[in-house]
């Protein structure tokens, strides 16, 4: 009995390649290996020499969704070696070139030459697509999930992009809804409301205090009082008033004397 050369083709299409990779929610997941740096093929494999890459991803990309003009794949979900092609993207300037186009998934202009290089023909693509009904409904959803530019996918690694690292995975802080949001400033400087406490001050203390302020003003020259009999070295215009009430009251006591 002769031997089979070689070993046996272990992944002709699609379904090979999904049934190799353990499934957790919406993501297919390639078997990690030490010597692995992303979800790759042998390149003696089959698949390989005819998409001329290793790249799992590329590869089912091509085969489920179009021929990418991107030489590199962008991975939006959280979990690694994760080969869902419908959770990886062409990079972005490809992708609003094909959202501009009347048909996103044909070939944008600048594939039209290097077609043949990059993938088999397209009745070639045709026998490779996956046809386990299980993988295709599961498929159909995810994609229904992540959309065309993958950014359904719940909490999808860029959205943490541009963030700061001490935002990213931060408890979220809520308002307090006792505190008010927005606090208007009186445009009126509100009056003080406690009583002053004022001291008692009596006609006397007033009459002092007006006695300082009138001695500190420069003294102004008036004509000469009528008084001759009275004489005092208080200038002050209290002083004045008392000395013409005591003059008054004296020439009054004079005529009732004579009288």
């Amino acid at each position: 009995m002769l031997k089979p050369n070689g070993r046996p083709q272990k992944y002709k299409t699609a379904d090979d390649l999904f049934h190799n990779c353990a499934r957790r929610d919406d993501c297919y997941i390639w078997p990690d290996k030490v010597t692995m740096t992303m979800p790759m093929l042998a390149p003696a494999s089959p698949l390989s020499k005819l998409f001329g890459t290793t790249s799992v991803v590329r590869i089912l990309f091509t085969v489920c969704r179009f021929l990418p003009a991107s030489t590199r794949l962008v991975r939006w979900c959280n979990t690694r070696f994760c080969v869902n092609p419908y959770h990886h993207t062409e990079a972005g300037a490809f992708v609003k070139q094909r959202r501009a186009s009347e048909s996103p998934t044909a070939l944008l202009p600048s594939q039209l030459e290097s077609r043949h290089l990059v993938a088999p023909p397209d009745e070639v693509l045709e026998t490779l697509k996956p046809t386990d009904s299980v993988i295709l409904r599961h498929l159909a959803e995810t994609a229904a999930r992540a959309g065309f530019d993958c950014k359904g996918i719940p909490d999808h690694r860029h959205t943490n992009a541009f963030k700061p690292k001490h935002m990213i995975n931060a408890e979220t802080i809520y308002a307090d809804p006792t505190t008010p949001v927005l606090v208007m400033r009186s445009m009126v400087a509100p009056r003080d409301t406690t009583p002053v406490n004022l001291e008692e001050f009596s006609f006397d203390d007033i009459e002092a205090k007006l006695d300082d302020m009138v001695a500190k003003t420069p003294i102004q020259k008036s004509k000469r009082s009528e008084v001759e009999q009275v004489d005092s070295q208080d200038d002050s215009i209290f002083a004045a008033i008392r000395r013409r009430d005591e003059y008054l009251r004296a020439q009054q006591r004079k005529t009732e004397h004579e009288g």
